[in-house]
């Protein structure tokens, strides 16, 4: 009896104990409070750390995630569109067809990415490239306001043949078994049309998902890929959106529209957006942390991920062995970094915009002067120190024959205004080479004289500005009466674009700032 006595008394001590400690967490049912944290990427061209593995790479991105997983296990990953298109990668043949954001794909399904929206460079693939991008991916798909053109009708693109959903909606449970439902409204401005992609307006498209889903959840977030202005318009015309996650500009930034918040992450996963979100269902009151994070060396690469990247990067590097380009060959040691990031080279004369149009330009010794679309270049990087071809390959990831076309005085000045004062800030900018242009006289120069309307000079210039396919150039074709004459094909320089600037770096000395 005494025993049992004793043993009784031992066990009430362990539980008085134990309810006293405390390091123990005790819960009594549902404390209808919970805490989840979305994970923001967008614009990832490269899955590869950029400025010699300093910043960036889909490993690190998988890695912050994991990071994040040990204290919540409510992490949810998302990329605010444009990660299909463009990369060197991408532009490659593997095993009979090109690889056009396959190998993005395969590092984004094993890093973990939950959900995306369409970007407008998603569109720069072809139909059936498409299709077989979205079918490869493990991840969600979510858009409003665009639609495949089939056969006469409008319908919703498919992800192995169910419709990808106008809106997405993330049940989040916590240890104690409070719920929180999140739905996403994605949008995509529209500025790729193909004959296959149809875009209804952004705004009246959000609206509508809107009105159909806010008493379906309890937070209504945007994922959005369209310019800032258009967010913030977005955010002040739809009440109730506390949270705007989006893309487009590459450059990091955060804009409060009263209450609500928007956010966009550099281009290639230089940084990410981390979102706490803590949602009380009994007074539904919600709070929003939004912290910027470096993805630099400081954070490791998560292996898994890191395998895919490293199996891509070598397919790469073949490849364009195979077409002529050595990644590993030096071409210069750089005394002073060289800033080609897209809010440079997009928005004045820059030092690798005078590299590109001045090789180009070399490349026709009877040409008066040479342009360059910046948007050709897709580094979005600092060259620094020794630069290889591969970073040659990076920057220019398109290629492209070059043209030297002869045209009328009065043709030059239009395009002129259209590269230099119309298309500033997006990828019809001008780099120009022995020539300029006044926005207030609307008049020009070539080699120091003035541009005469009815003489005829002759332009280096990427093939691809004679299609009429670059912003506000529609005009500009080889049937434009101003078009005196284009190199015939026969004749043609037909120098990959990256050659000419690989050839023309090794001989010339880079220019000043």
């Amino acid at each position: 009896m005494k025993l049992l006595k004793h043993f009784l008394l031992s066990i009430s001590l362990i539980i008085i104990l134990g309810s006293c400690d405390p390091a123990k967490k005790v819960t009594n049912g549902d404390d209808n409070k919970i805490e989840i944290v979305i994970l923001q990427t967008n614009d990832v061209y490269e899955i590869a750390p950029l400025e010699g593995g300093k910043v960036g790479g889909m490993a690190r991105v998988a890695q912050i995630k994991q990071d994040l997983l040990v204290k919540n296990s409510n992490v949810f990953s998302v990329m605010a569109g444009d990660f299909l298109n463009p990369s060197v990668i991408g532009t490659l043949k593997y095993e009979g067809e090109r690889i056009k954001g396959k190998q993005m794909v395969e590092a984004m399904n094993v890093a973990g990415i939950d959900l995306v929206t369409f970007g407008n460079h998603e569109f720069d693939l072809d139909e059936e490239d498409l299709q077989k991008r979205i079918n490869e991916s493990e991840f969600g798909w979510t858009c409003s306001n665009v639609r495949q053109r089939k056969g006469g009708f409008l319908k919703s693109f498919k992800q192995n043949g169910r419709d990808i959903p106008d809106y997405w909606i993330q049940e989040f449970k916590d240890s104690d078994g409070t719920i929180l439902k999140v739905g996403f409204i994605g949008v995509c401005l529209n500025s790729n049309k193909k004959d296959y992609v149809h875009y209804e307006d952004p705004f009246t498209s959000f609206k509508k998902v809107h009105a159909a889903i806010k008493d379906k959840v309890d937070v209504v977030i945007g994922l959005t890929h369209q310019s800032i202005t258009d967010d913030k318009a977005l955010a002040a015309q739809v009440e109730g959106i506390p949270l705007f996650i989006g893309g487009h500009e590459h450059n990091n930034m955060m804009h409060k529209v009263g209450d609500v918040t928007i956010t966009k992450a550099d281009a290639n996963a230089k940084t990410a957006y981390i979102h706490t979100l803590k949602y009380n269902r009994t007074n539904k009151k919600l709070s929003i942390n939004s912290t910027l994070k470096a993805v630099d060396s400081s954070i490791s690469f998560e292996p898994k991920t890191d395998a895919v990247v490293k199996k891509w990067s070598a397919i790469a590097y073949s490849r364009l062995k195979a077409a002529g380009i050595d990644p590993d060959e030096e071409i210069i040691q750089l005394q002073e970094p060289i800033d080609a990031t897209e809010h440079i080279i997009r928005y004045r004369q820059s030092v690798i915009g005078s590299i590109v149009v001045q090789a180009i330009g070399a490349s026709y010794p009877d040409a008066d002067a040479a342009v360059l679309n910046t948007g050709s270049m897709r580094l979005d990087d600092v060259l620094a120190g020794k630069i290889t071809q591969y970073d040659i390959a990076r920057l220019l990831p398109f290629g492209g024959s070059l043209k030297l076309v002869e045209m009328k005085g009065n043709l030059l000045l239009k395009i002129l205004e259209t590269g230099t004062i119309t298309n500033v800030g997006n990828g019809g900018y001008f780099a120009l080479d022995r020539l300029t242009f006044d926005a207030t006289s609307k008049t020009g120069t070539i080699n120091g004289e003035n541009i005469e309307a009815s003489t005829n000079y002759k332009i280096a210039l990427p093939s691809f500005l004679l299609k009429g396919l670059e912003s506000n150039l529609g005009y500009f074709t080889e049937t434009n009466p101003g078009v005196v004459k284009k190199t015939d094909a026969a004749t043609d320089n037909q120098k990959d674009v990256r050659v000419a600037v690989i050839d023309w770096m090794k001989k010339n000395p880079i220019p000043s700032k």
